[in-house]
């Protein structure tokens, strides 16, 4: 072989390792890839593509069993799992435990944040006498509790946050009308906090009439009686921001919003509401039969100059709307009679081009809908109610004791029966009810139900301190605390 000869065949041999070289190192790449995205080989050696499941548990530090193996990791914790169902269990010593069968989609992320473990071993302790009650009020970040003696005009505020419980008064004797020798006369109908937990949003009625205010729970003097300061008979309000000094609010099947800081209110947003839900200032609303026996679902974008209809609504069936924002993703919910339906995507804004075209809708499943739906489902009854869970995730649909719960993280239905028609929320996750003196709490798709306290609980909110660590009720007129953790 001469010298050229070896020369080319050198060449050619290099060409060929590179070449090897490009294609192992792509090789690699694919495979890595395709491993980030969980795909792997399944027990039968064919190749599937797993999901990620995000665990967190109350408290920390329990022991995972997956499909009966434990693990070593404990919570919180991150797993990959294969599509199809998988049985979770936890435990830790010295409480109770939980478990659930989940299902994996592939490709998916699953966040399992619910899991709550209560500390078996407990002892009560008294911590105020409260008296005959006229209201009781817990926070919705557990962080507050806000009461007060029958026809008094002095409320006690409790400071739950730490382990010494700080008391505040306070006088809302300039704050309503419904005020006779130095006695509240009127009768609590609705109270709803603000997520900074500095103000209280408050309906009392009183001899057929009815009074909003905002009482201020860090300087009384800041107070509004919105019934009086606006002059308007407000059939519903909300909180749309979290000190409450925006408000959506609804007055003779008219939508506004309320500027509570500066005093003002705004245009007519939208007409003939029958029905309003928001979160923030964006809201999901329904309207009343207009002159052809029609309804709207429609949502409003605050600052827009419109509102935009997303559902025409021909039937006598009732009709109830909520939403959500959950992650990245707005959620808009509804219910025409038996049927529920989910959305999620970005809500449409009203536009210039809309304007110009004299028309402000954007019917859902069509090509410009920004909404895409993302669950269906046919109940066994006409719901009365339509919840959403303070962080989102949870939507509850009630009629009576039947309850059907969708999971918007899975988009999983699940459907049982309470023991009583008045369930209410614990936590972001769970809900309870107090049975014969008896709490019992339950995840919301009704799985993992457990009687926590086992008698002498009055029916007034039970709570769980924000940090976790205490469990409160009111027992005998008293205001009763556990360590739960």
């Amino acid at each position: 072989m001469n010298r050229e000869q070896r020369k080319r065949r050198q060449k050619i041999l290099t060409i060929i390792a590179e070449t090897g070289m490009v294609f192992a190192v792509i090789a690699i790449v694919v495979v890595m890839t395709l491993v980030a995205m969980g795909y792997k080989f399944g027990a039968e050696g064919e190749i599937e593509q797993s999901g990620l499941m995000q665990l967190h548990t109350m408290p920390t530090g329990a022991t995972v069993e997956i499909d009966g193996k434990t693990l070593f990791a404990r919570s919180n914790l991150s797993e990959s799992l294969s599509p199809g169902d998988h049985y979770i269990k936890i435990t830790k010593e010295g409480y109770d435990s939980w478990e659930k069968t989940v299902t994996m989609a592939p490709g998916s992320l699953m966040r399992l944040y619910s899991p709550r473990l209560f500390l078996l071993e407990r002892e009560t302790e008294k911590v105020a006498g409260l008296g005959d009650l006229m209201f009781y009020s817990a926070s919705e970040n557990r962080n507050y509790i806000l009461y007060a003696k029958s026809d008094s005009v002095k409320w006690t505020l409790m400071n739950v946050k730490n382990d010494n419980v700080e008391m505040t008064e306070i006088d809302v004797a300039k704050v309503f009308d419904f005020i006779k020798d130095n006695k509240f006369t009127g009768k609590i109908e609705h109270m709803k906090w603000d997520s900074d937990e500095d103000k209280v949003l408050i309906k009392a009625s009183h001899d057929g009439s009815t009074e909003w205010a905002l009482v201020d729970l860090k300087d009384v003097t800041e107070s509004v009686n919105l019934t009086k300061e606006f002059g308007l008979d407000f059939s519903k309000i909300e909180i749309a921001n979290s000190s409450a000094g925006q408000l959506m609010t609804l007055e003779n099947g008219k939508l506004r919003k309320v500027d509570v800081d500066n005093k003002s209110i705004s245009r007519v947003l939208v007409e003939r509401v029958e029905s309003f839900t928001n979160h923030g200032t964006d809201v999901v609303y329904a309207t009343s039969r207009d002159d052809n026996g029609k309804r709207n679902i429609g949502i409003y974008k605050d600052g827009a100059k419109n509102s935009v209809v997303v559902r025409v609504v021909d039937t006598d069936d009732k009709v109830l709307v909520g939403s959500s924002a959950y992650y990245d993703d707005e959620y808009l919910i509804y219910t025409v009679g038996d049927r529920l339906s989910v959305y999620s995507g970005e809500y449409p804004v009203y536009t210039a081009e809309m304007k110009k075209s004299g028309s402000n809708k954007v019917l859902l499943d069509s090509e410009d809908s920004t909404l895409k739906m993302v669950l269906e489902y046919t109940f066994g009854f006409v719901p009365e109610s339509l919840t959403v869970s303070r962080g989102g995730e949870y939507v509850l649909v009630k009629q009576g004791r039947e309850i059907v719960s969708a999971d918007l993280d899975t988009n999983k239905i699940a459907g049982y029966e309470s023991k009583s028609d008045k369930i209410k929320w614990i936590d972001d996750s769970m809900l309870y009810d107090v049975l014969d003196g008896k709490v019992v709490v339950w995840d919301f798709d009704g799985t993992n139900e457990r009687e926590i306290v086992n008698g002498g609980v009055s029916d007034r909110a039970v709570m769980i301190s924000g940090d976790n660590k205490y469990l409160y009720y009111v027992s005998d007129e008293n205001l009763m605390r556990e360590v739960i953790r």
